[in-house]
């Protein structure tokens, strides 16, 4: 239970530097308004699905539910 606590806080550490990167990439190019918002969004959707899945390994079964269509 505490190896798999450490790799999920060594693996927000590095998701966290690769999007505070993107996130400083952005605001360094100028972008026009609706472009430099909806790309922003996307970036900040993308990195709560990364740690929503992430969290979601820790929960026994883990992972996000399979869907299956009847």
């Amino acid at each position: 239970m505490i190896a798999s606590l450490v790799t999920l806080v060594i693996y927000l550490i590095i998701i966290g530097l690769i999007f505070y990167v993107i996130w400083w990439a952005l605001g360094q190019v100028p972008l026009p308004e609706p472009f430099g918002t909806i790309a922003r969004v996307l970036v900040v959707l993308i990195a709560v699905l990364i740690c929503v899945t992430l969290l979601l390994q820790m929960v026994p079964g883990g992972g996000f539910p399979k869907l299956t269509f009847r």
